[in-house]
């Protein structure tokens, strides 16, 4: 088992855990179960214990793929500026949860502190999310191209659209040049109509004066 290997076991822990512990920490707050909250919190210690080596095999992997055929540079950078952050938020959410852990019952603070740790999870699942998402473009090409995918599908459809009005331009131009004829035969033929009709009209007042 390389580095590589196992970053990708270890990195799935912090990103269930978290969300793991946030319903655990809600089910206490409709329960009002104190038991529950603190096995919530307890989750969050050891989260935040785990992220520590899967930081740290994550840099390792870096050596392993980035030599691999199609693997980006910018895409590990990314990844790793996210982890950077996720560690240190991490972090911060399993030390408050040990602080709440470690505060007497009948200390008016534990309250507002289970709170803020709760609202801070939050933030934290979420970003773990986002990591999670930007390592799997490094190896995974369809994660990297499912953001561009309606934009692609609207370019096609634009290109399509002016591929078919090009195709159509000389047909388009070919009938105006129709109706042009059309409309100068159909001009021809009314004066041809209106010469006949004064040349009958001369020709009966030529009749009429013989007469």
């Amino acid at each position: 088992m390389n580095p590589a290997h196992l970053h990708i076991i270890l990195n799935h822990i912090p990103v269930i855990g978290i969300p793991f512990g946030v319903a655990l920490l809600v089910w206490g707050f409709l329960r009002k179960s104190p038991e529950v909250r603190r096995t919530g919190l307890l989750v969050f210690v050891a989260i935040a214990l785990v992220t520590i080596p899967t930081y740290l095999t994550g840099k390792a992997a870096e050596d392993v793929v980035e030599h691999l055929a199609g693997v980006s540079d910018d895409l590990i950078e990314n990844h790793e500026d996210a982890a950077k952050i996720a560690l240190v938020a991490t972090s911060v959410l399993g030390g408050l949860s040990l602080i709440r852990l470690l505060i007497p019952a009948r200390f008016a603070v534990g309250g507002p502190l289970t709170v803020v740790v709760f609202v801070f999870s939050l933030g934290v699942a979420g970003w773990l999310g986002r990591t999670a998402n930007l390592g799997g473009q490094i190896r995974h090409s369809e994660i990297r191209q499912s953001s561009r995918l309606l934009g692609d599908s609207d370019r096609k459809e634009n290109e399509k659209h002016d591929d078919e009005h090009h195709d159509d331009a000389p047909e388009i131009a070919e009938n105006k040049d129709k109706d042009r004829d059309e409309e100068v035969r159909e001009n021809e033929e009314s004066k041809d109509e209106e010469s006949g009709r004064r040349r009958r009209g001369r020709g009966r007042g030529r009749r009429g004066r013989g007469r």
